[in-house]
């Protein structure tokens, strides 16, 4: 490839948004392929490109760091997410959590103090094909298809900016983007094995391996993500009962339907094989059969329970944030800055995007975008994406090639919420399961006023972060605290500043609890024969001992309940090699 940064190179962007002359450094925006030139060894024949944006500050709080971030959706692009709303130096602005409603006629601002930019070079790749401006040629059919794509993106982006070769290179993804991030950086770290050895073992068999370059993977985060369907889809039901967004009975029936869906998940399944989707498999509405990005519309039912159709002028519960009524619809629509800015001709002139491609923030009918009535008409978006769970990608990350993760999540967000992130982190298959288990925990705090950022839970390189009063996207809730998140990452500094007591059982805990039910009762036979009364006290006693065993029998029905409710709440290990 003969290109060089020049041919990138975003000039005059200023004069069109006034809010870019604040930027101090340079910006590079373009197409570049996912095919590797002149490759041999599991070739993408792919065609497509993907749209890039690359800003390098002048000065950096980290030097020498370059941060990729994504956006999920599926098919949402990281330019409308990253840099337009989120954590770029021009922005929409910051929207506190359960504030109402976002403007679509907001003007962009200048973002000089908390643009992630303070910290680091940031890169944002609008991925996967068929989003934003990437030229769709062949989309993508699982996460394997995802990491092949990205890996031959940043082999042919490395190789025109080829300062940038050096730096330690950081993952940042939110939501869908957690399965994303993860399948790109197994891949990324599976190439670099390859080309290490073929230089060690001097194998001059694949000449085109040995040309690729060592991409210097530092560490991964994942902001909210969405990394295993089967945990994070139910989780939604226990999250909206417990902030009486929906009633014990409504929770109850919302589990039992997911139990049936998902059953035929299971059932295919068997075996070990992949899941295979049924087309005759039959759901009540608003639910639907199975599916990677949306479940099994567990969270489009949720909200209808909780007044989404019924409240007027549009308003409706907010998954990303459940403070407020505010459904974020603007993002998604037309009449919008957003929309306006980038389908500008001079605007696509100045970031050489293509004029003939109408850009959309979020491709419709992809994810929890789509609609029932739609299943039958979509052949692919990700739909039937695999693995299903992206969890044992992480373990190997960790275990295998000794990459930190960083998984954080905004504690007002029922999407992709704390709770089921954590499921996911307990039940996860690695070397530090157990002693993960029993980590301390500890608070997060700002130390520039010394207010509580959140709570953080670290065991060798893996850190959990639950963010205080931050919904779906932290740098748009909370883009002070969201600096300071990617400073102490990319610094590989901790976040616990105070720690906390532990209140541990003896012997401990294991790491993941299991419950196994027998057919007779959960006593003994001796146990449950009544002890001998005094006479003198025997009214006293018959008391007691009635108390005590109506104590037992409740504790034992709550748990044996959550057991019950949990049989879907199962880790899938996938054993879906990115070949």
């Amino acid at each position: 490839m003969s290109r060089n940064p020049n041919d990138f190179w975003v000039q005059n962007l200023q004069e069109i948004e006034p809010a870019f002359a604040s930027f101090p450094g340079k910006m590079y925006a373009g197409l570049l392929p996912v095919s590797i030139a002149g490759g041999h060894h599991d070739t993408n024949k792919n065609e497509a490109e993907f749209m890039f944006w690359l800003f390098v500050p002048n000065q950096q709080s980290v030097p020498d760091t370059m941060t990729i971030w994504l956006n999920g959706g599926p098919y949402c692009s990281s330019i409308l997410g990253g840099v337009l709303l989120e954590n770029s130096p021009v922005t929409l602005g910051a929207h506190a959590p359960g504030t109402c409603c976002i403007d679509p006629n907001d003007p962009f601002q200048a973002n000089p103090n908390y643009a992630w930019t303070v910290a680091t070079t940031m890169l944002y790749v609008e991925q996967p094909t068929g989003t934003g401006f990437s030229n769709a040629g062949q989309e993508p059919d699982n996460e394997h298809d995802v990491g092949r794509d990205f890996y031959g993106f940043l082999q042919n982006f490395y190789t025109v900016f080829e300062d940038l070769q050096a730096h330690r290179l950081s993952m940042f993804g939110e939501s869908y983007a957690g399965m994303f991030v993860p399948a790109i950086a197994r891949r990324i770290a599976l190439e670099n094995e390859k080309t290490k050895n073929k230089y060690i073992n001097h194998n001059n068999d694949d000449d085109e391996q040995q040309e690729r370059l060592v991409i210097n993977l530092d560490g991964i985060a994942l902001g909210n993500g969405w990394m295993d369907a089967t945990v994070q889809g139910p989780s939604v039901v226990e999250y909206a009962f417990w902030h009486g967004m929906i009633d014990a009975y409504t929770r109850d029936a919302f589990l039992e339907e997911w139990d049936h869906c998902y059953s035929a998940v299971r059932a295919s399944r068997k075996g070990g094989g992949s899941w295979k989707y049924s087309k005759e498999q039959k759901e009540p509405t608003p639910f639907h059969p199975f599916t990677t990005p949306d479940e099994c519309g567990i969270m489009e039912a949720v909200l209808a329970a909780a007044g989404a159709g019924v409240l007027p002028h549009g308003k409706s519960p907010n998954t990303y944030d459940v403070t407020t009524f505010d459904p974020y619809a603007v993002i998604g629509t037309k009449n919008s800055t957003f929309y306006r800015f980038m389908n500008n001709p001079k605007v696509k002139e100045a970031l050489h995007a293509p004029q003939s491609i109408e850009w959309v923030g979020c491709r419709p009918g992809a994810g929890r975008r789509r609609r029932r009535r739609q299943l039958q008409k979509q052949s692919k978006m990700l739909e039937h994406d695999e693995p299903i769970s992206v969890v044992p990608y992480v373990a190997e990350l960790l275990d295998r090639w000794g990459v930190r993760v960083l998984i954080y999540n905004g504690d007002l967000d029922m999407s992709t919420n704390a709770g089921g992130s954590e499921m996911l982190l307990n039940s996860m298959k690695w070397s530090g399961q157990k002693a993960w288990a029993v980590a301390g925990r500890g608070i997060w705090m700002m130390k520039s006023d010394e207010t509580v950022a959140g709570y953080v839970k670290k065991y060798a390189n893996l850190s959990f972060l639950v963010v205080k009063n931050s919904g779906h996207l932290v740098p748009y809730n909370k883009p002070m605290l969201a600096l300071d998140l990617i400073e102490r990452f990319l610094q590989d500094a901790p976040f616990l500043d105070i720690p906390l007591p532990s209140f541990l059982l003896s012997p401990p805990p294991k790491a993941a609890r299991t419950v196994e039910f027998k057919e007779q009762s959960i006593y003994d036979e001796e146990e449950t024969v009544a002890p001998a009364f005094d006479e003198n006290h025997s009214g006293f006693y018959w008391l007691l001992w009635h108390c005590v065993g109506a104590m037992v029998c409740f504790l034992a029905g709550f748990l044996a309940s959550n057991a019950w409710r949990r049989t879907g709440y199962e880790l899938v290990i996938d054993d879906y090699d990115a070949r």
